[in-house]
């Protein structure tokens, strides 16, 4: 699932993307200045409380949502 996020006319996205296998979500951040963060969160209720709170600090900083999130398939 990719989450789009906009201040001042510039675009970021976060992306949260699971392995089957492991159970393992990786979660990029694509940052404006073309950036790209990594992070591995196991579970999906560790993965959903994580990108909630990725979504505060976001909105804190003033960034808001741009749009649904698109399912990746």
């Amino acid at each position: 699932m990719v989450f789009f996020y906009e201040k001042d006319a510039v675009e970021m996205q976060v992306e949260a993307r699971l392995d089957p296998t492991t159970r393992v979500y990786t979660i990029t951040r694509r940052l404006p200045d073309g950036t790209t963060e990594y992070e591995q969160v196991v579970g999906e209720e560790p993965c959903r409380r994580h990108l909630e709170r990725i979504a505060v600090r976001l909105e804190t900083a003033g960034w808001r949502r741009s749009g649904p999130p698109k399912l990746l398939l």
